[in-house]
């Protein structure tokens, strides 16, 4: 099993479109640098937020299925969909 890196993820860099446009996401543990070769600023940049958001992300998912359990949605296949993207958040 792949496991990510835990704990908050940033983004810094420069990230305002120009030609020299790049950056890194940080973490407790490494950088990850980004150099975008293609697509638009918009898109680069959500991209890049919703990789930094990634532990957050997975960590909503954790919280929800625990929820859906306690409420007993078990059997109507809504808690099938939160395990199925958990297990695909944390490439397993």
């Amino acid at each position: 099993m792949t496991q990510h890196t835990p704990d908050v993820w940033e983004i810094e860099g420069k990230w305002d479109g120009g030609p020299d446009m790049g950056g890194w996401i940080t973490t407790p543990h490494c950088v990850f640098e980004i150099n975008p070769i293609c697509g638009s600023k918009p898109d680069i940049v959500a991209d890049i937020r919703q990789i930094a958001a990634a532990p957050e992300l997975l960590e909503a998912l954790e919280a929800a299925r625990i929820e859906l359990v306690a409420r007993g949605c078990r059997n109507n296949g809504t808690i099938d969909l939160v395990e199925t993207a958990i297990a695909k958040a944390r490439n397993t």
